[in-house]
């Protein structure tokens, strides 16, 4: 017979649970992207496709990063920007543009999106992001797959 978790294997199940990327986008192709990047690093995502549906992701769970569309159907990613102000461990946000304008990336730093990246995505740049976001502290990484490998060390070589 099993023993049941103790607290603190529960508490870090839950927590690797809670910890999730983000995916704030209308756009088919651009969830289903990053999803993929996502899953091949075996990062846990949570997609949804309006900020009212990220909102209520946000209240449910702690968010490790978060990728957000320029536009989306009820604001933008000033919106989303905002939401994440409100919360205790703010993630760090990747904003999605389908342009390359260099004025829409420097709006998008100085409002604090972390990290512009322009569609169509390469996983590279998807994963560079990633590696920056993680190196920066602020971002939960701690959890290891079944490899006993972090996210980091699965794109780093020799890590």
């Amino acid at each position: 017979m099993n023993a049941p978790p103790t607290k603190s294997e529960t508490t870090a199940s839950n927590d690797r649970q809670s910890r999730v990327v983000l995916i704030v986008s209308a756009r088919f192709e651009h969830r289903r992207v990053l999803l993929r990047i996502l899953e091949r690093l075996n990062i846990d995502a949570l997609a949804c496709s309006t900020l009212a549906q990220a909102r209520a992701a946000l209240s449910n769970r702690t968010t490790a990063l978060s990728f957000c569309d320029e536009n989306l159907p009820d604001g933008t990613y000033r919106d989303f920007l905002d939401l994440r102000d409100m919360e205790l461990n703010p993630p760090h946000v990747i904003v999605t543009m389908l342009n390359d304008e260099w004025e829409q990336y420097l709006e998008a730093i100085r409002r604090g999106a972390f990290d512009v990246l322009q569609y169509p995505f390469a996983p590279t740049d998807v994963e560079l992001s990633l590696i920056h976001a993680m190196r920066e502290g602020e971002t939960c990484w701690q959890g290891r797959n079944h490899h006993g490998e972090t996210p980091e060390s699965r794109l780093l070589p020799g890590s």
